[in-house]
């Protein structure tokens, strides 16, 4: 687990519509992601985590949800490695349009529509700590924050 004293920002990618969204861990464990998509873009995002305490916290959910939720379960050993994703245009804004998460034992997703402008966060040292990013009716933006 990582230090909640040392980390960075990277990011973010997508656009910079609807109300600014973070969290961070603080030394703990994301354990799991409840995403949404209406199948052009990424609405929403949840996330569960466990404290460096052991207790467990949700946070979000950041955008809009709507009925087509997947659930990402990490099972105890696995630690997030990777995120990846697309952003472009939709209804004349900049917003994300698909995201993947790959951990040590396998990847989950994408989820949305894989259109528009790609980027990936492969992580080799460190830890995500935590996201940020801006949403409204969707994610418009989003980065991810490392714990080094």
């Amino acid at each position: 687990m990582a230090s909640s004293d040392s980390v960075v920002y990277v990011g973010p990618w997508g656009g910079q519509g609807g109300s600014p969204w973070s969290f961070r861990t603080n030394g703990g464990k994301i354990n799991s992601i409840i995403i949404t998509s209406n199948g052009s873009t990424v609405n929403s995002l949840e996330f569960g985590y466990t404290d460096k305490d052991g207790n467990t916290h949700r946070a979000g959910p950041f955008g809009a949800p709507v009925t087509s939720a997947q659930v990402f379960e990490f099972e105890a050993d696995e630690d997030l490695k990777e995120i990846s994703g697309t952003f472009g245009m939709w209804s004349n804004k900049k917003v994300i349009t698909s995201l993947a998460f790959k951990t040590n034992r396998k990847v989950y997703g994408p989820v949305g529509k894989e259109f528009g402008t790609t980027f990936s966060l492969p992580v080799q040292a460190g830890v995500f700590e935590g996201f940020f990013g801006h949403g409204g009716e969707v994610i418009d933006g989003f980065g991810a924050v490392l714990g080094l």
